[in-house]
């Protein structure tokens, strides 16, 4: 009889003890922290730091038939510093479209010149890939060492008509890089 009045008191005893803990109901807080950093690389054209004024210098194309281009003019994007975690860089160049929409417009021009850029990036000479103003230039930049990338291109005017008039001239582009 002892046994069973001792199981019946550690038996309520548990009873009581599970209604008790589901009776109180607990709270916690949690605490997200870390540090917001703008990290982003820094953007050199032909190993200059912001606004970049790429001087072509005086274009004969006398000689130059319709859709023919002068000689390519060579430069360098280059990111430094980017983040460690960065895997690639995409850039489009960003610019008034010729009419045709394949170069970029001439200011200065009656619409017989447009400004071509080809990405030549990949190291082969006889590789370039055209830049459309406004489209992503989807071959990405090269990784040069742990924390950096650069894209090679070349700028050439294209005549448009046969009529080009002597004039100084101006082509406007911005470059957007995407990180990746």
């Amino acid at each position: 009889m002892k046994q069973k009045i001792i199981s019946i008191l550690l038996g309520s005893t548990v009873v009581l003890s599970a209604a008790n803990c589901f009776a109180n109901s607990g709270t916690a807080n949690i605490h997200f922290k870390g540090t917001v950093a703008n990290m982003s690389c820094t953007v050199q054209v032909n190993n200059a730091s912001g606004d970049a004024s790429l001087e072509m210098g005086t274009i004969d194309l006398s000689q130059v038939a319709v859709g023919g281009a002068s000689d390519p003019y060579s430069f360098e994007i280059e990111l430094t510093g980017c983040p460690s975690s960065m895997k690639n860089a995409e850039v489009t160049f960003m610019g008034t479209p010729s009419t045709d929409n394949q170069y970029f417009s001439v200011n200065g021009t009656d619409d017989s010149l447009g400004l071509a850029i080809s990405d030549t990036s990949s190291g082969q000479s006889a590789t370039t890939i055209p830049v459309l103003p406004n489209v992503l230039d989807s071959s990405g930049m090269l990784k040069e060492g742990t924390n950096g990338f650069k894209g090679t291109y070349t700028a050439q005017l294209v005549k448009l008509k046969e009529d080009v008039t002597n004039t100084s001239f101006d082509v406007s582009t911005s470059v957007n890089i995407a990180y990746m």
